[in-house]
Formats: C-alpha cells, sequence, structure tokens
C-alpha cells in the first residue's frame, strides 16, 4: 500500500520545529560555575531568562527587498534560515532551496551572508531564548524592552514585554556581582581568568609602556620616511621616498620595490640616526666605487672619494651612536686621496674637473684660453656649436623629444570598426524570440490545461477546470468560480472527464489553442518585427578606440634626441686645439682630434 503523502499542517509543524532549533541559543555552551562576562556591557541593566522561551515574530510573512543583504544564520538540504534586522525586532526565517528563490540569491563565499537580487516572501519563525542568558538592554520602547541577543557572532535586537513571564530584571550582571565579591578578595579578571590585583596592574603597566614605544617607534618611523632613509632590524637601509601611509605603517618606495614598513620592522633608533645611517651607508658605497674605479681612472676614483667624504661629514652631524666607524672609514678615504694624490704628483699629473692631465698641458690650455668640452676636447669659446650648445645632439625634430610617434590605425576609421554581430546593418536578431518575432504564452482559456468543460445544461458555457471533489465540482465562468454541488459520477469518484457527470457536464478539448495548452503571442521585445537595434560600429580591438597606436619614433630610435646636423655631432666647429710645446715650434699642420696629444688618457 502506497504510503501517504505528509499533510500540510505536519509539514509547517516540521519547519517550525526545525526553525526554532536553528534560531535558538543552540551555540550557548554549558554555563560554568564561575559567571562570564556577558557579550555587551549595559548601563540600563539585563533581562535573565528563567526557563525556555520561544517569542513569537512579528509577523507571519514579510518581505526581503531587493538589493538586501541578510545574515545566513544555517541550511540544510532543504532550507536557508537567515535572520534580519527590523524596527519591531530581528526576526528569523525559513527560506526553501526552490529554483525561483535561489535564481535571485547570491550566497558570500564563506557562506555567512546572502545577497539578494529581486524581493521574496518568506515565512518566519519563533525567536527562541534560553535558560540561563543575560541579555544587556538598550533601551525600552512602549512597555517593552529592547535587549541585545548574540547568535552566530552576531548580536541582534529584540523586543519583549517587561511583565514577560520567567524572566527577571537585573541591575548588574552576575559577572559583575561575582566581580564585586572577587575584588574584595584582591582578585581581578584579567585576559579571561581571575589574578591578583597587583600582578595585573604590573602587565597593565609593562603593556602601557610597550604601547608607548610603539607609538614613538610610529613617529620616528613617519619621519624617517620623509628624510628618505629607513633602517631595518637587520641593519638594512632603505633609501627611498614615501608613497603613502595608514595610522601606524608608511607605504615606502625603495630600489624600485614598494613594501609595508611598520614600526616593528625598524630598529631602535631616532629618524636622525637613521639619516645618520644613511649618509653612512652612501659613503660606504661611494668609496667602494672608488677603490673599483682607481684601476680604470684616477679622476673617477678622486670623484667618488670626494663625494664619499661629503656624505660621512653629513653622517657626523647625525650620527653620534657611530662616531667609532665614522671615524674609521674617514681615515680610510683620507688615505685613499692621499695615495691618489702621490700618484699624480710623482707623474707630473694633475686634476682638471677630474680628468688627468699633464700639468704642461694643462696650464698651456689655460693660457691660452682653452676650454675642455665634455672632459674631451680642447676647444676655443668660439668654436662652440650655438644650436646643441656643445652637446652635439638636438631633440629630435620627429617626436619632439618623446622618443614615440602616432601612427593611424590600419584596421579602423577614427576608432571604430563594422559591427560584427550585425554586419552594420543597425539591426539584430531579437535574442527573446529568436528572430520569429512570436512566443508561446500559456492559453488564457484553458490555463494551459488543454481542455475544458462544457455545462451547456447549466445555462452557460465555461472554461477553465479549478477542480472536482467527491459530489461537487468547481468550474470557472465569465462570473467567477461556481460550486455546483450533487452531481455524482456514476463511478462514484468524482473525476471529471470519466463519462459520469450529471448535468451534461463533459470535457472537451479547448477551441482556442486546440488542446495544446499554448496559444502564440507577438514578442513584447521586438514588437513582432524578429529584430532589435543594433550599434552599426563597434570599438577597434587593435587600437581601443583611439584611432592611431604609439610607436618608437624612426628618427631618434626612441632615444628622444638625434645628432645635431650643424657641427655633425662634435659639439663644436673646425678641429680641437693641440697642446704645443713653447720650446719647440708648432707642428706642421693641426693635430686630428683622435690623436693621444688631444687629451691625454691616464
Amino acid at each position: 500500500m502506497k504510503k501517504p503523502a505528509t499533510t500540510f499542517a505536519t509539514a509547517l509543524f516540521l519547519s517550525a520545529a526545525l526553525c526554532m532549533s536553528v534560531f535558538g541559543g543552540s551555540e550557548k555552551s554549558e554555563k560554568s560555575e564561575a559567571p562570564q562576562p556577558p557579550f555587551m556591557e549595559s548601563g540600563k541593566g539585563y533581562v535573565e531568562i528563567l526557563q525556555n522561551l520561544s517569542l513569537d515574530p512579528p509577523g507571519k510573512k514579510f518581505f526581503i527587498l531587493s538589493q538586501s543583504y541578510l545574515t545566513l544564520l544555517d541550511e540544510d538540504e532543504n532550507n536557508f534560515y537567515v535572520i534580519t534586522r527590523l524596527k519591531e525586532g530581528s526576526c528569523s526565517c525559513v527560506i526553501p532551496k526552490y529554483a525561483k528563490f535561489t535564481s535571485i540569491m547570491d550566497i558570500s563565499e564563506n557562506r555567512d551572508s546572502i545577497y539578494f537580487r529581486g524581493s521574496i516572501e518568506v515565512k518566519t519563525c519563533p525567536f527562541n531564548l534560553e535558560k540561563g542568558e543575560e541579555l544587556p538592554i538598550q533601551g525600552e520602547r512602549d512597555g517593552k524592552w529592547e535587549i541585545m541577543v548574540t547568535r552566530k557572532g552576531k548580536n541582534f535586537s529584540v523586543f519583549i514585554p517587561k511583565d514577560l513571564e520567567n524572566t527577571k530584571f537585573r541591575e548588574k550582571s552576575s559577572f559583575a556581582e561575582f566581580a564585586d565579591i572577587q575584588k574584595r578578595k584582591g582578585l581581578e579578571y584579567f585576559q579571561g581568568g581571575w589574578m591578583k590585583s597587583e600582578e595585573v596592574g604590573k602587565i597593565r603597566e609593562k603593556k602601557r609602556l610597550e604601547e608607548e614605544k610603539t607609538e614613538l617607534k610610529k613617529e620616528e618611523l613617519f619621519k624617517a620616511a620623509d628624510n628618505g632613509y629607513i633602517v631595518l632590524k637587520d641593519g638594512t637601509v632603505l633609501k627611498g621616498v614615501r608613497k603613502g601611509s595608514d595610522k601606524r605603517n608608511v607605504y615606502f618606495e625603495s630600489n624600485g620595490r614598494e613594501r609595508w614598513v611598520s614600526p616593528f620592522d625598524i630598529k631602535d633608533l631616532s629618524a636622525e640616526q637613521m639619516k645618520g645611517e644613511g649618509f653612512y651607508k652612501e659613503a660606504e658605497t661611494l668609496f667602494f666605487k672608488a677603490a673599483e674605479s682607481r684601476a680604470v681612472s684616477q679622476g673617477e676614483a678622486m670623484r667618488n672619494a670626494e663625494k664619499a667624504l661629503v656624505f660621512l661629514e653629513k653622517a657626523s652631524e647625525t650620527g653620534l651612536h657611530m662616531q667609532d666607524r665614522i671615524s674609521d672609514l674617514s681615515q680610510k678615504l683620507n688615505e685613499f686621496i692621499c695615495n691618489v694624490q702621490d700618484y699624480l704628483l710623482q707623474n707630473g699629473l694633475v686634476l682638471y674637473e677630474y680628468v688627468v692631465l699633464p700639468q704642461n698641458v694643462l696650464n698651456y690650455h689655460l693660457d691660452s684660453g682653452h676650454i675642455l668640452l665634455r672632459k674631451k676636447f680642447w676647444v676655443d669659446p668660439d668654436q662652440i656649436c650655438a644650436k646643441c650648445e656643445g652637446s652635439g645632439k638636438n631633440i629630435c625634430p620627429g617626436c619632439a623629444g618623446t622618443g614615440s610617434v602616432k601612427k593611424n590605425c590600419t584596421k579602423c576609421k577614427d576608432g571604430r570598426v563594422t559591427c560584427q554581430i550585425c554586419g552594420g546593418k543597425g539591426e539584430k536578431q531579437c535574442w527573446i524570440c529568436k528572430g520569429s518575432g512570436t512566443l508561446m504564452k500559456k492559453c488564457p482559456t484553458c490555463h494551459g490545461k488543454g481542455s475544458i468543460i462544457d455545462y451547456d445544461s447549466f445555462g452557460g458555457y465555461g472554461y477553465g477546470y479549478l477542480g472536482g471533489y467527491s459530489n461537487q465540482i468547481v468550474i470557472s465562468s465569465n462570473g467567477g468560480p461556481i460550486i455546483y454541488s450533487g452531481y455524482q459520477s456514476s463511478c462514484g469518484r468524482g473525476g471529471v472527464g470519466c463519462g459520469g457527470w450529471g448535468g451534461g457536464i463533459s470535457v472537451q478539448t479547448c477551441p482556442v489553442c486546440d488542446g495544446s495548452g499554448q496559444v502564440e503571442r507577438r514578442c513584447w521585445n521586438c514588437s513582432g518585427r524578429g529584430e532589435v537595434p543594433c550599434t552599426e560600429t563597434q570599438i577597434c580591438k587593435f587600437c581601443q578606440g583611439k584611432g592611431f597606436s604609439m610607436e618608437v619614433c624612426g628618427e631618434c630610435k626612441g632615444l628622444k634626441k638625434v645628432e645635431c646636423a650643424d657641427c655633425k655631432g662634435k659639439g663644436y666647429h673646425g678641429e680641437t686645439q693641440p697642446f704645443v710645446e713653447k720650446s719647440s715650434p708648432p707642428p706642421n699642420g693641426i693635430i686630428s682630434p683622435n690623436s693621444p696629444l688631444a687629451v691625454p688618457t691616464y
């Protein structure tokens, strides 16, 4: 024998019972012997729940509005259980997992909330309060307490009558009363347990000092970032610029890399001391470069060494904490510079603009009024090219010094191409009716059933069978539904179409839809045309609608400058001025600029 289906009343009872279990305080753990602090403090008092209570919802149903977010408390195979905040108090409800509901719902990744893209009507559930809960009072309205409850880590407001049975008003929470007793014993609640008050005081004082230290370090961090030098715990010196910050951290760019730096990342130094460390690091780096470059150029080595001395002098003004290191590096630099100077002196050489020259050669050119152009060529001042000012380069006329030029896009016209959907016609196929211009709808005469009821013997002709039960039949006519009683089918089951209905009633094929249950209607989207408007052109994907693209300039190859046409890139006109010994006659002809006599290399 087939098992009978669950009745509607039974299903509603089971749904309510399940909802009560979900929205009650099921997550409240067993109450420990020592009272725990309330989840929220209240200066208005507390309501103690003496017995399990079930609060009726503000209504049986309510609408969830479009674009709403609701807290998702739980779900099972068939339903979602959510809670929302209303003026009448928080309300819990059940949402069946039907397609018509889920199609407009977006669940968050961690499944703690639901976003509704459309409005739906849902059933409400009772809201349970458990025995032993102490709920803080937030206010009162119309003879009711507004209390706060916590469910799934979130707080919700609920209204209960002040005289509600099995509740008790408490001016203080049980935890506060217990804390008064513990205080007389010299104990204090701290970090989840009871400790001696003097120990708590020491911990708090230590924490206060640490917070003050962190605040001071934060201030020094911000100053150091503005100075351009930050020193990390491991001694690494970051040189760069401050790009941004939040309340405690700095966003710093150094060597092309951007990173967040917190007060806990830096060394225990003031901003001035970090600046001194930065200057010292600059001097140290330049000293290493000077030592490496000496084998190639004595002039480059001297330039780096002298720059290092400048940074070291700055470091000595702000880095009082590292005077020993500064003195040691200063001594090494001075020894290095003396060695370079001794080498030059022993070989009859001197430095001029960090170029190494024989003393007599330098004296000759300076006495002759010559200028050392670009540290390479001795020329008269009137030989310098006026167009490029001696650089040998001019701004590229092709790209105006930008290094790139515009090139018209060959794939489109002014950034637009013919629409690929409609081929430029301006109309495309309607996506609703697929170009047919019509839609199939439920037949309004038979309501999609394909059959009608003929009851001529009752003086009318009706369409739309609504149901038949035992000895009565419900049909529809132009005046609305009519119930005819006392007509029993010959089979005794009261089924329409069994051939036994009295009074001339019979089921016939619907003449409007010819039994299909559907009729053809004009498409509402295209008004029966089968096509809808479409843009004739679309944005070109090659140039992104700009109509052109940027390419490297062909004249300067992206270098932004080209060789000066007046001086052919030399920076001067004519030939360089040669060195002439005073004791000997000038040589026949002019020395080529490529001759080693032009500027000796040492």
